[in-house]
């Protein structure tokens, strides 16, 4: 089944916990872009000054987490980038301007070269962002990847907007 049908049968699910929406949101995700080897969903504050990981799923270790914070004030570039723009597309994420920010406190120690996010809304707001990633590798990203990641983001924001 295509990824983002899968996705919508299963936020619609009521029998489904809201903590696997969650884990089928990023690993939808990854099946429809698989070059992102790392999946996760973030939600925005409300001052939008900070988002918190809900959940992120690591295909290569084939593990799950959540709860991490990043503050728009460690990371100023990105938070304007991504609330100006509504998607941030970086193939080499360690040298594009709105994202080398990330690189000692992030970046580097999770060995992540590309970075590929787009916003989730309710009501015309900013309330989480879709992150896609690559582990290992820079990826070039297609206009193909982020046409996927802007449907299954605005999938994801009717259920978790």
């Amino acid at each position: 089944m295509d990824p983002l049908l899968k996705l919508v049968h299963l936020l619609q699910d009521d029998s489904v916990t809201t903590d696997e929406k969650l884990r089928q949101v990023c690993v939808q995700t990854q099946l429809a872009i698989p070059r992102a080897n790392r999946v996760s969903l973030w939600n925005f504050n409300r001052e939008k000054t900070e988002i918190v990981c809900l959940m992120c799923f690591d295909k290569v270790s084939n593990e799950y987490s959540s709860q991490q914070v990043l503050s728009q004030t460690d990371f100023p570039q990105y938070f304007a980038k991504i609330l100006e723009e509504q998607v941030v597309m970086a193939s080499d994420a360690r040298n594009f301007s709105a994202t080398k920010c990330f690189n000692q406190s992030y970046f580097e120690p999770l060995d992540i070269y590309s970075l590929l996010d787009f916003v989730l809304h309710k009501d015309f707001q900013p309330t989480g962002i879709l992150c896609c990633e690559s582990v290992g590798q820079k990826v070039n990203w297609t206009q193909e990847d982020v046409e996927s990641l802007r449907m299954l983001s605005t999938m994801t924001s009717y259920f978790f907007g």
